[in-house]
């Protein structure tokens, strides 16, 4: 099953990307782009991880997008949890890894949840 996060984090987003891409060194990463100008800076990481409770690997997503100096807006969406295409239980492991990026921010900035 599906899992998304989006929350507004007091820090600018390169200074978010370098932190974020520290903190998530552990999990295999499988794409890293950044789009970046003088009025903007976005930033896309793709994540693979197994777990063992699922059987399966789940893909995570992190999109990172400046809102002017200082704010950036998080966004991260995991995926792939479930086996089967009826039963589709993944034991939280997609949300388990959503929310993973979002702790480590929450450890060292200030956040705003978004719908």
């Amino acid at each position: 099953m599906a899992q998304s996060f989006t929350c507004v984090v007091e820090a600018g987003a390169s200074e978010l990307h370098a932190y974020l891409r520290q903190r998530m060194g552990h999990v295999e990463k499988i794409s890293e782009d950044t789009f970046s100008g003088e009025n903007h800076y976005v930033t896309v990481l793709m994540y693979e991880q197994y777990f063992w409770r699922v059987g399966n690997q789940v893909s995570l997503m992190i999109i990172i997008a400046g809102m002017g100096p200082g704010r950036s807006r998080l966004k991260t969406v995991s995926c792939g949890s479930s086996q089967g295409m009826i039963f589709k239980f993944d034991l939280g492991a997609a949300g388990d890894f959503a929310r993973e990026p979002i702790n480590y921010v929450q450890e060292k900035y200030k956040i705003t949840w978004q719908q």
